[in-house]
């Protein structure tokens, strides 16, 4: 299976951020399903970019300053540290570039972002704040949920209210949390060496999945009623959220060792691609 060879291009792909990212622009294209705003290609295009110079920035970091831990990712990036830097260099214009026509004011997210990154990241190793358990999956969750649906924003003509805004933020930065959690599984053995607690570590893969899974549902079941008190569509909530909890509970027990980030990083994606497919079918055949 392609999710456990080692050198496969997919595996290739997840060690350069690529997938990372992907699933940082369809997290965009999630959020601006749920709230309606307008077209979504370019600020989807900028989370993209600035996700990976985000990604590839904190992962050359990560692997030369503990380059000890010898896992398959850390070994990849010290022996393409060029392509990596001039992955984070190219990525960051053309962010700058994109973000700028989505809106002046996302050129804020194109440069706080690496800012956020270097905070996440500093300090003593066991004593930064991606050390700390649930925290470094929320500073996570929140993240990426402002900035996509940040973009969103910036990107519209018709704003939403804050209601709409507030359901979809929880909504999005939960489910980046759960994923989040889930990635960490592939790194149990090298954040024991860096003393990072995280959920996996503290708790075991077992206990992981199960959260994971109530979490999910219980996220599912918010945006459902959200969608019921008028603040999103009831279509949009149902098939969307509907997928994402349906391909984790089908995921869990499928995905091997070592591969969890990659398939998180490429759920998102087809469940945003599925959905949309869905929502217009529905859309389509809806009594006029």
């Amino acid at each position: 299976m392609v999710f456990g060879e080692p050198n496969s291009p997919f595996r290739s792909g997840g060690y350069l951020s690529f997938w990372s990212a992907c699933y940082v622009g369809a997290c965009t294209l999630l959020a601006g399903a749920f709230l309606e705003t307008g077209p979504l290609v370019i600020p989807a295009c900028a989370a993209f970019l600035i996700a990976l110079q985000v990604y590839t920035m904190h992962r050359l970091r990560r692997a030369t300053s503990h380059a000890a831990s010898s896992t398959a990712r850390s070994v990849f990036i010290v022996r393409h540290r060029r392509m990596m830097v001039a992955t984070t260099a190219i990525s960051g214009v053309a962010a700058a570039i994109v973000a700028w026509f989505v809106h002046p004011l996302a050129e804020i997210f194109v440069f706080g972002a690496p800012v956020g990154t270097i905070l996440y990241a500093i300090g003593r190793r066991g004593m930064q704040v991606r050390d700390v358990m649930v925290l470094k999956n929320a500073m996570v969750g929140v993240s990426i949920s402002v900035l996509s649906i940040g973009l969103v924003l910036l990107g519209s003509v018709d704003v939403p209210g804050w209601g709409p805004v507030l359901v979809v933020g929880l909504f999005l930065g939960g489910v980046v949390f759960v994923d989040a959690m889930l990635c960490d599984i592939d790194d149990i053995e090298s954040d024991s060496i860096t003393s990072t607690c995280t959920v996996p570590r503290f708790a075991g893969i077992g206990r992981t999945l199960a959260t994971a899974d109530v979490l999910a549902c219980i996220l599912t079941a918010g945006i459902i009623a959200g969608a019921l008190a008028g603040l999103v569509r009831l279509e949009v909530a149902v098939v969307y959220s509907g997928l994402l909890l349906a391909s984790l509970l089908v995921l869990n027990p499928l995905v091997p060792s070592g591969a969890w980030r990659n398939a998180m990083d490429l759920r998102l994606p087809m469940c945003v691609a599925g959905g949309w497919t869905i929502v217009i079918l529905l859309t389509s055949r809806a009594p006029a």
